[in-house]
């Protein structure tokens, strides 16, 4: 519609311009004031031009806004993105401190088993030394022992057949006295 008026307004100018310019019309008090009627739609013209250029001016400064906004959220996110960044720094900080510790800590025990290793060793070796000595000692008392235990057997054995042969002659005496005996009786009888 309005576009209807600002090209009617245009035409009906533009005619009365171009009589009047050309000698058609005389300008009279009417003429004159119908013509500057003309000038309404000129108005509406330019109007609407700066409407218009208001309007692109406030779509892109929506757009620039709606940017911004998109580029303040991105940031925002970036920041809380680097704020856990920094968290996570922090922790592996502390926990590359303890694991530090840890490994010192372990350094030096490593250092005091390497120590108690060597003191093991030598005192092994002073076993092992002594260990030898005690077998050639077990060597020669199991030797020795073996001869006094077979010299005392042998004591021992001879001592035992002496009494058995005494006991078996004290036997023999005492059955052959006693059969003598019997076959003492035995003539008195017969």
């Amino acid at each position: 519609m309005r576009k209807q008026i600002i090209i009617g307004g245009l035409t009906g100018f533009s005619l009365t311009v171009l009589a009047l310019t050309t000698g058609l019309l005389k300008p009279t008090i009417k003429l004159v004031a119908l013509s500057s009627l003309g000038i309404i739609p000129v108005s509406i013209i330019v109007s609407e031009n700066i409407h218009r250029k208001v309007n692109q001016k406030v779509l892109s400064l929506e757009k620039a806004l709606g940017d911004a906004r998109a580029s303040l959220k991105q940031l925002e996110n970036v920041q809380d993105d680097n704020g856990r960044l920094s968290i996570g720094i922090a922790e592996l900080k502390t926990e590359l401190s303890r694991v530090e510790n840890s490994l010192s800590s372990l350094k030096t025990e490593n250092c005091n088993l390497k120590e108690s290793l060597q003191f093991t060793q030598a005192q092994l070796a002073v076993s092992s030394s002594q260990q030898a000595k005690l077998s050639e000692q077990v060597i020669e008392y199991e030797e020795s022992y073996s001869n006094e235990l077979e010299s005392e057997v042998q004591q021992k054995v001879q001592k035992y057949i002496t009494q058995d042969r005494e006991a078996l002659k004290s036997k023999y005496r005492a059955l052959l006295e006693e059969g003598e005996a019997i076959y003492a009786e035995a003539m008195l009888i017969s």
